[in-house]
């Protein structure tokens, strides 16, 4: 099994490459598939929109799912939104079911800068 720092350069080189082969504009979906596809090719296990739940004071917490869970170690959450906000970024922070100091984070975003879509890929460890 590869260290998380190793599963998190693999997703960032294959967000990094969806987003320059397909550029913006497309739907979180599309990013999602070809993300899952790419990640699967180069044998790593993956769960597409997988449910998690933390327990708090006896209560399960659910709600939060992630968009892809690589080697049941690594969140990826895709966003694409017509431009990148500082909200869009926090509210990602704020949606994980873990405090801030649990996790590691990368973070890679690009689009045009003429106005046109963006899209993002944040890697929660």
């Amino acid at each position: 099994m590869k260290n998380i720092e190793e599963l998190a350069g693999i997703a960032i080189d294959g967000g990094l490459k969806i987003h320059m082969d397909l550029g913006p504009g497309l739907l979180e979906s599309f990013y999602e598939a070809a993300l899952a596809a790419t990640l699967m090719r180069r044998g790593l296990a993956i769960e597409m929109q997988r449910p998690i739940s933390v327990e708090y004071e006896g209560l399960i917490l659910d709600g939060f799912r992630a968009d892809i869970l690589i080697e049941n170690t690594l969140i990826i959450e895709i966003k694409s939104v017509e431009r990148m906000a500082t909200p869009d970024l926090s509210s990602i922070d704020e949606a994980a079911p873990w405090p801030a100091d649990e996790f590691r984070l990368r973070y890679f975003s690009g689009g045009s800068e003429a106005g046109g879509q963006q899209s993002s890929l944040r890697v929660f460890a």
